[in-house]
């Protein structure tokens, strides 16, 4: 269930542009979010172990994870875009957004929402924080350009900062039976690694490459088709042969998302854990790729 409110506004710029802009604003309600029904108290017995001995079930159940129904998340976003129709032998969209998403467990819309980090109190203020698909500002460009000599290309570019993730102890701090905690408020735990003071889930962003070099985790995308046409009317109207050539990620940019370890107990904290594939969708993840293709028309 959600509450909607959309604003926008477009104006025509001349006889080719068309400038527009829309603000979102939902808030969504009874979303799904896990907890623990049985879990440890204080690193011993699990909450209803007493009750299944007293039953004369001792150790019926172990970990019981409910299904409910209480999240809550919202989002936030406005929306600048520009279109040009095609005219002058080129046509192209672009969009900047500036928005912020964020929910209990970090989720949004999402069924199965990760089991909390503190099975006593779900709502724990330090639960609520930005989404794993959080993006400040994203940036898309993408036009239809026709060159002479028969040549078209299509490019599409996209930018945006950061998504989040959660630094967490690696250990089960409150012992609640699970290992998933969120770190300890300003501990040192050696090597350099210390907990933000203001810790809460999906805090940080970016971290480092294997090589120790730092990066930000933005994520910069460039693909490109370009297009010859060869017309053969001569032989037959309307027949006509056009050869392509695309390419993936043409920068060859490595693109990191939210893959890093938030683990401050690991010697590979804030490194990445590879490809973002899980982040962006194997094809925005992976390296440079490239194909050529032919169309026959007749």
């Amino acid at each position: 269930m959600s509450q909607q409110m959309n604003v926008g506004f477009s104006h025509q710029l001349g006889k080719d542009y068309v400038l527009e802009a829309d603000y979102t604003h939902m808030l969504n309600i009874r979303e799904s979010r896990r907890n623990e029904l049985n879990p440890k108290i204080s690193g011993g017995a699990r909450l209803l172990a007493a009750a299944f001995t007293a039953a004369g079930e001792p150790g019926a159940l172990a970990r019981v994870t409910r299904e409910t129904s209480v999240n809550r998340s919202r989002y936030d976003g406005l929306n600048i875009g520009m279109r040009k129709r095609l005219s002058h032998r080129m046509s192209f969209q672009t969009s900047y957004n500036l928005s912020k998403a964020q929910g209990w467990g970090g989720c949004t819309g999402e069924f199965g929402c990760r089991a909390t980090y503190n099975q006593f109190n779900i709502f724990d203020p330090r639960e609520y924080g930005p989404t794993g698909r959080d993006e400040r500002h994203r940036f898309v460009f993408s036009g239809v350009f026709d060159l002479p000599w028969g040549f078209q290309v299509n490019p599409i570019i996209q930018m945006a900062s950061a998504r989040p993730y959660t630094a967490v102890d690696g250990t089960d701090v409150n012992q609640d039976g699970r290992n998933n905690d969120l770190c300890v408020a300003n501990q040192d735990y050696g090597g350099g690694r210390v907990c933000p003071s203001n810790i809460f889930i999906n805090s940080l962003r970016g971290g480092y490459d294997l090589d120790g070099n730092k990066v930000s985790g933005r994520l910069f995308v460039m693909d490109l088709r370009a297009t010859k046409v060869f017309s053969l009317s001569k032989l037959r109207e309307g027949m006509n042969v056009a050869f392509y050539f695309e390419s993936f990620n043409l920068t060859n940019r490595t693109n990191f998302g939210n893959n890093f370890s938030g683990n401050l107990r690991s010697s590979q904290y804030q490194v990445t854990q590879g490809l973002a594939t899980g982040t962006y969708g194997i094809v925005v993840a992976a390296p440079y790729q490239a194909q050529l293709g032919f169309r026959f028309t007749f």
